[in-house]
């Protein structure tokens, strides 16, 4: 369990937990796609209206010795294969993503920071910039990786077509909300070498015992990691609780898009608003002296929720947001029935993804 409760005996200091927390609800957004049995009709599955006659090929789909996506790649039906690989492709990136998070979380709280830091490479590098395009490009995505299956043109290490990885930032970007970060920071995040607060730096220095990159040398009569004292921790630490909550949320706005688009309209809304607003209380809650305004006061400004038992309509204070971050649930102040938001709150929360984007978090 990712969560630290209150009281409970951890390696982590005090000062992280909050951090951590968030990343734990976060973490718990994205296994939410894989796990809840509400989205399996939809990401699992896929509804395809073809004819198919009588014949060898029928009995050999049948038979399972004709695979479907070949019958849809050699019959044209390009808009079926590519919803089918777009959910397969997404839901297995994301199943490891998820493992490798999971993980490094697990032994940053243990203090194994090399070791944490070792295992984000992987998502944070490779597969979220996979599922990136999946996102902004599906269609260029699935020929280079279905049809052409050339890993020249698709891998995301690839020198002979390397990808331009701020550019497909900045479109995926422009897709998303409920993100507390520029896409500038994300790119630098992750593969800036000489930003000193991402990741390229630190991991690599996790992953070998001595660097020689000018950026992230190790220091004469030093060896990475293994000679570090309790402020070299509290750097690890405070470096980790910076850019992981970031990538998380991002990452999880990135999934969203991907997924959600396969539930039905009336689903889809409600789906990206309640976990739209988790990842806005998240942000709050982790980088509230980074920010310009307080998450909480914005909120409150245009959400209103409606009982529909009672029928009361009133506004939401911090003890409501609090909460809600904790079970997705807004309680009526009058009878204590569940809550539901005013179309008018909705179309706010517009208001604040834009203010969000502005790129209110900056590292001091």
């Amino acid at each position: 369990m990712l969560l630290i409760n209150k009281g409970q005996k951890t390696h982590l200091p005090d000062s992280y937990h909050l951090a951590n927390n968030a990343c734990a609800h976060i973490y718990d957004q994205l296994t939410d796609l894989l796990s809840n049995k509400e989205y399996h009709p939809y990401f699992n599955k896929t509804a395809l209206k073809i004819t198919i006659q009588e014949g060898s090929e029928a009995e050999q789909l049948e038979a399972g010795n004709l695979n479907i996506l070949d019958w849809l790649k050699n019959h044209g039906k390009s808009d079926e294969l590519n919803t089918i690989l777009v959910k397969h492709i997404t839901l297995s990136i994301l199943s490891d993503f998820v493992n490798f998070v999971y993980e490094s979380i697990i032994n940053a709280q243990k203090g194994k920071l090399s070791v944490a830091y070792a295992l984000l490479r992987k998502p944070f590098t490779d597969e979220l910039l996979l599922l990136e395009q999946l996102l902004i490009e599906p269609e260029e995505f699935i020929n280079k990786f279905f049809h052409i299956g050339d890993i020249k043109l698709y891998g995301p290490s690839s020198k002979k077509h390397p990808p331009n990885e701020k550019e497909i930032i900045e479109k995926a970007y422009k897709k998303v909300t409920s993100i507390g970060a520029s896409a500038d920071l994300i790119y630098k995040i992750r593969y800036d070498k000489s930003f000193a607060a991402g990741i390229n730096g630190i991991s690599n220095q996790a992953l070998h015992i001595v660097t020689n990159d000018s950026n992230y040398k190790t220091s004469n009569q030093n060896l990475n990691f293994v000679f570090s004292g309790s402020n070299d921790y509290e750097r690890y630490w405070k470096q980790y609780y910076y850019f992981v909550p970031i990538l998380l949320i991002y990452a999880a706005s990135i999934a969203d898009e991907i997924l959600l688009q396969f539930l039905p309209e009336d689903k889809r809304k409600v789906k990206k608003v309640i976990r739209g607003i988790k990842r806005l209380l998240a942000t709050d809650k982790v980088f509230l002296n980074h920010r310009k305004e307080n998450i909480n006061n914005l909120l409150s400004e245009v959400l209103i929720s409606e009982c529909e038992k009672c029928g009361n309509t009133s506004s939401l204070d911090k003890s409501d947001f609090d909460l809600f971050f904790e079970t997705e649930v807004f309680l009526c102040s009058h009878c204590f029935a569940p809550s539901e938001f005013t179309l008018e709150s909705i179309q706010g929360l517009s208001q604040i993804y834009d203010l969000l984007k502005t790129g209110m978090i900056k590292r001091n």
